[in-house]
This record gives C-alpha cells, structure tokens and sequence, in this order.
C-alpha cells in the first residue's frame, strides 16, 4: 500500500479503503474507539491524514478476525 499511497492517507483515502460508506460513518467508527487510528495532523492542511502503515495494518488485523478458524457447535444428544 505504501508504494501505492505513500506514507499518509488522507482521510478520504483511509474510509474508501476501510470500506466506510460516508465519512460520518468514518467519523463516528472512529470517535467511538472502534477504529485504532490516530489522526496525523499535517502543518498548512485542514483535513486530519492518516499513517498508511496503521491502516493496512487494521484491514490485516479484521482479515485474519473475519477469516479464523470457526467451530460449529454441535447439539449434544
């Protein structure tokens, strides 16, 4: 991702790729701790970026949740 996005996102750029439908949807995930982002706050720029390590780190982390190995509980008779 680095070598496609450099080393910050904008915030733009980290909710398409979180997958968020709008950014308050974005905004509220994050105010709400369900996102470990830290906002970066670049000199001369109004939006909030993002470390693009940090993000590709978190869509790893929900990979490996979303893909773990799952037992099926089986009624016992």
């Amino acid at each position: 991702m680095t070598r496609q996005y450099g080393k910050v996102l904008s915030a733009e750029e980290a909710r398409a790729l979180l997958k968020f439908k709008s950014a308050s949807a974005f905004w509220t995930a994050r105010r709400r701790g369900h996102l470990q982002l830290e906002p970066i706050k670049v000199p001369g720029r109004k939006q909030f970026m993002y470390a693009t390590e940090d993000v590709a780190r978190l869509l790893v982390g929900w990979k490996a949740n979303s893909q773990g190995p799952r037992e099926k509980e089986v009624p016992m008779a």
